[in-house]
């Protein structure tokens, strides 16, 4: 019989992402709120990102869940940067790897989002950055 994977530690990585104003063109129409008439024409057909004003409560009440059910390491990363997501990333690497070297710690983590995305090869989240290139951040 094959070895069970038990969990001696568990991390959870909370983030979320409300703000979307620097990938916003401003004074242009949302795609959802297009008139008839536009929509005939094909006006403003591209996609337009809303903030998410739901973002917030929805890491709040899973980090609420997760202490309800004891656990307490959490990493929260609420309306940051790529750079403050890539640095983050960077400190969950270190722990992942350090767990690693160790015979007797088996590690869990746990990802959630709250936010704009997309999936392409990889699952990417969306955030607040004027910069195309740091406009995604992938979590693969």
């Amino acid at each position: 019989m094959g070895h069970i994977f038990q969990t001696t530690r568990v991390v959870i990585w909370l983030i979320g992402n409300s703000d979307y104003s620097n990938v916003r063109k401003p004074g242009k129409t949302f795609k959802g709120d297009l008139t008839e008439e536009q929509k005939k024409k094909k006006e403003a057909t591209y996609l337009q990102y809303k903030d998410i004003t739901q973002a917030k409560k929805d890491v709040k009440d899973m980090e609420d869940f997760f202490k309800k059910l004891g656990f307490t390491e959490f990493f929260i990363t609420m309306n940051k940067s790529y750079d403050d997501l890539d640095d983050e990333y960077d400190k969950i690497k270190k722990i992942l790897r350090e767990t690693k070297k160790k015979e007797d710690e088996k590690l869990s983590l746990f990802v959630y989002y709250s936010g704009h995305g997309c999936m392409d090869t990889t699952t990417k989240i969306m955030v607040n950055e004027k910069d195309p290139k740091e406009m995604y951040f992938a979590l693969e």
